[in-house]
């Protein structure tokens, strides 16, 4: 027991012992290492002061330098060296490369046969242009179209003298002031206008640079004018025969009118008014239409692209109506720009004096791009706005006709009436054409003309910036067989042209075409859909078609027709709300028929 006790008592002396010596051996270790760490931190102080010094000793030195070096009065030739240096290299000269682009040499497309059932019948060579998977060929005996659809269908003057209010008011320039800017603004038109007239001819490029610098100045008057306030601004444009150019090129420029608008910070809207005549009854009506105010530069180009040319105006009876008819803002100023290349005339009993006050008691100011005839410029004057000359283009341009009564006098720019009838149809939603060309024989002296019409609408809807997708169904015939092509939207210019240009067959057969073109494509739903029938054949008077009609208004789509005197082509296009244009040199029988 004591040697038990013994023990307990030694180890506990030795742990105490052990404790005694790691103690002292940690505060050596301790103060050896606080030791060295108070060095470490003197060194570093005495790197760092001697780094303060460099630091704030070199500076003094650069300064000393820079004083005791004097501006040599030798500096200017260093600049005079690289002005020098700068001539020539600014003279080696460097093809540009858009000249060099135009250079390159434009390859024919490849080409690749055609898949089909009729390959025994006939080859044909499809360009590389055309994309292989929107496309498919069917060759199929002739079936009675009324069997397959048969189950589903079946068959004020106040005193001109007085003064706008509200003119006086904001501090609208003087008439006075107003009348001597647009004198001498018009005379430098007709200089120029004189000048081109000298020469014989004034070209379209005159022309339009004129229009871009009326249009510039038109909108630099309309801003000096508002002072500030919100525009109104209406272009009262005369839709008439000879108008076609004229109107085009407001279009064309029209955005140079709305970006002086922005830049100014201007508060703006555009309206418009397009004014002509037609016969009714063989009595001759006003065509006046006034659409609403809008701020879609989109849009309103929309609407100008697709005016249609045609018959007589009217200006005043154009002005009364619109001062009638459009809804101005209540805080805005309120210009017209009236834009005709005609005397001022009216069949409503309207007289120039009793305009000019209209247009003064509901304080609009009237500039008119028109004729150098006093009451153009009086009109511009007496409602303090600006007169411009129109732009005089001598190019014989070919006015759009009436339908014509034989196919002698029709003209393949009447088929500019179903491009502008999609303009004016397709407002802001998305639209599908698809285009239904012949490809028999008779068809080849037509195809030249047909594309350069086919380009003409393209370049339109290009410019009024409007959503659309081109698809083209080619349609043909060898005794009983009818072939159809199927090319999907969407397709590009050059594609249509490379389909134009495919190989011809003896006969074809439309309503086929019809059928089965619209059974295989696919609309969009959010689109309206236009189906183009070009053909320069009647049908087969003993074809019904009255299903094929049905069909058509139950998709529902919008058939145009550029064709013949035949029954079906009249009434598609009559029930479904499009157009029907005589092609030229068409023929007044079908083969089939004969």
């Amino acid at each position: 027991m004591n040697r038990r006790l013994l023990n307990i008592a030694l180890s506990r002396e030795y742990c105490k012992h052990a404790f005694r010596v790691s103690a002292i051996v940690h505060v050596i270790v301790l103060i050896v290492w606080a030791f060295l760490f108070i060095k470490a931190q003197q060194v570093q102080e005495l790197e760092d002061e001697i780094q303060v010094g460099l630091i704030y000793e070199l500076p003094r030195q650069h300064i000393v330098k820079k004083k005791v070096i004097p501006i040599p009065p030798q500096e200017t030739e260093p600049i005079t060296q690289v002005k020098r240096t700068l001539q020539k290299k600014v003279n080696v000269g460097h093809p540009e490369p858009s000249l060099e682009i135009a250079k390159m040499p434009s390859s024919a497309p490849a080409q690749v046969d055609i898949q089909s059932e009729s390959k025994n019948k006939i080859d044909v060579d499809l360009p590389a242009v055309l994309d292989a998977p929107d496309l498919s060929t069917d060759a199929r005996l002739t079936p009675s179209p009324e069997s397959v659809l048969s189950p589903i269908f079946s068959d004020i003057g106040d005193t001109p003298g007085k003064g706008y209010g509200r003119r006086e008011v904001t501090g609208v320039r003087s008439p006075g002031k107003g009348t001597g800017a647009g004198t001498g603004i018009a005379q430098k038109t007709l200089a120029k206008a004189a000048k081109g007239q000298g020469s014989g001819t004034a070209g379209i490029g005159d022309s339009n640079s004129q229009f871009s610098s009326i249009i510039n100045n038109l909108a630099d008057e309309i801003i000096n004018a508002s002072n500030g306030a919100p525009i109104d601004v209406v272009f009262v444009v005369d839709a008439s025969g000879s108008m076609g150019d004229n109107i085009n090129a407001v279009a064309e420029h029209l955005g140079q009118m709305i970006d002086a608008y922005k830049a100014a910070e201007i508060d703006y809207a555009l309206g418009l008014t397009q004014f002509s005549t037609s016969p009714i009854n063989n009595n001759i009506k006003n065509y006046i239409r006034v659409s609403p105010l809008m701020t879609s530069l989109s849009q309103y180009k929309q609407a100008l692209y697709a005016i249609i040319p045609v018959g007589d105006e009217n200006a005043l009876d154009a002005i009364e109506q619109t001062v009638r008819e459009m809804q101005f803002r209540t805080t805005s100023q309120r210009h017209f720009i009236l834009v005709t290349d005609e005397p001022f005339t009216s069949i409503q009993g309207h007289t120039v004096d009793n305009t000019i006050a209209r247009c003064r008691n509901n304080e609009i100011y009237v500039h008119v791009l028109g004729l150098n005839a006093p009451d153009h410029k009086r009109f511009a004057t007496e409602t303090q706005g600006k007169w411009h000359a129109i732009p005089e283009d001598k190019t014989p341009r070919n006015v759009a006709q009436p339908i014509p009564q034989s196919f002698r006098t029709a003209q393949w720019q009447d088929t500019q009436r179903i491009g502008k009838k999609i303009l004016q149809d397709s407002a802001n939603v998305p639209i599908d054409v698809i285009l239904f060309i012949d490809g028999s024989k008779s068809m080849e002296d037509k195809i030249p003309h047909l594309s350069e019409q086919i380009g003409l609408w393209i370049r339109d809807w290009d410019n009024a910036l409007i959503n659309y997708r081109l698809g083209v169904v080619r349609f043909r015939a060898s005794d009983t067989v009818n072939m159809v092509n199927i090319f999907k939207p969407p397709q590009t210019l050059e594609q249509i042209h490379a389909i134009l240009q495919l190989p011809a067959q003896d006969d074809e057969n439309l309503i086929y075409a019809v059928i089965e073109g619209t059974r295989r494509l696919k609309f969009r739903s959010n689109a309206i859909t236009y189906l183009i029938l070009i053909t320069d054949e009647p049908g087969n008077p003993k074809t019904p078609f009255t299903g094929t009609i049905s069909l058509l208004k139950e998709i529902p789509v919008i058939v145009s027709v550029i064709g013949t005197f035949d029954t079906f082509q009249k009434q598609v296009a009559a029930q479904t709300g499009g157009e029907w244009v005589v092609i030229p040199n068409g023929h007044t029988s079908s083969k089939t028929s004969q």
